[in-house]
């Protein structure tokens, strides 16, 4: 019933028709006419007329557990770090301080969604890496130089190589220590038809290195690449006075859609 109708001995109001408390007319919802063919298609509209739309559409990502891997550098020092990105996100690359040999590392995530083409119907999905954010450094400080390894747009990591060499410093316990990374980046691809329905990646390069100054040429490399449709979500490793260790943790990112009548 509008709630401007007949109040106490007051009449009706004027001839604008009813209305509301506010003062404004009252209005009817438009009603939904069916599309010539109402098969439901995807276009933001609800064709058949059924109140849901886009109903068998694709609607969202999802994650499927993180799987970690084994972590590059054979130093036995620092300690354990893990930082994941959200669950919206992949790792599109690192901060990295380096000196004589590589002193903090920081993870950067980018958010991985649905993008679709404008002005075309029905829908053509892709994927979008849009807004990134920074993870917690490791170590929290260093006044080392800074060199970032971040993947070009809308590629994401998927992989990491390390040069390491042994180290003993004056007066101390012999050590290893990572001289020298490198990050693999690649471009995710949408594969709505595939059984079941996923992310993979193409196209990978690499970025890098960022180097120190005691680098040699008789360091040994150690690296972890992945294999699609396996992406980066989770930075991990070891840290004390200088990063010890670093390794990933990888998810395969499936695709949800919307129920179907």
């Amino acid at each position: 019933m509008p709630s401007g109708g007949a109040s106490g001995g007051g009449g009706a109001s004027g001839g604008g028709g009813a209305v509301g408390d506010s003062g404004a007319p009252n209005t009817i919802p438009p009603v939904c006419v069916p599309s010539p063919d109402p098969t439901e298609v995807c276009n933001g509209i609800d064709d058949d007329c059924n109140g849901v739309v886009d109903e068998g559409c694709p609607s969202s990502l999802i994650w499927d557990a993180a799987v970690k891997q084994a972590n590059l550098g054979d130093s036995q020092g620092g300690s354990e770090f893990t930082d994941t990105c959200a669950g919206d996100e992949v790792l599109t690359g690192i901060k990295v301080a380096v000196s004589q040999w590589v002193d903090q590392v920081q993870g950067v995530c980018s958010q991985l969604t649905f993008a679709t083409a404008p002005d075309v119907t029905p829908y053509q999905y892709s994927i979008q890496l849009g807004a990134s954010r920074d993870l917690t450094p490791h170590p929290d400080t260093s006044p080392s130089v800074h060199q970032d390894l971040l993947c070009d747009s809308n590629r994401m990591v998927v992989g990491i190589k390390v040069n390491e060499q042994n180290y003993t410093p004056p007066g101390g316990t012999a050590t290893v220590v990572l001289t020298k990374i490198w990050l693999t980046c690649a471009e995710p691809i949408l594969h709505l038809d595939s059984s079941p329905p996923g992310i993979t990646w193409q196209s990978s390069t690499d970025i890098g290195p960022a180097t120190g100054s005691a680098w040699k040429n008789s360091d040994y490399p150690a690296q972890d690449p992945l294999m699609s449709p396996a992406v980066v979500v989770t930075l991990q490793g070891s840290s004390g006075a200088w990063l010890d260790r670093i390794g990933f943790a990888t998810a395969n990112v499936g695709v949800m859609f919307s129920p179907s009548n």
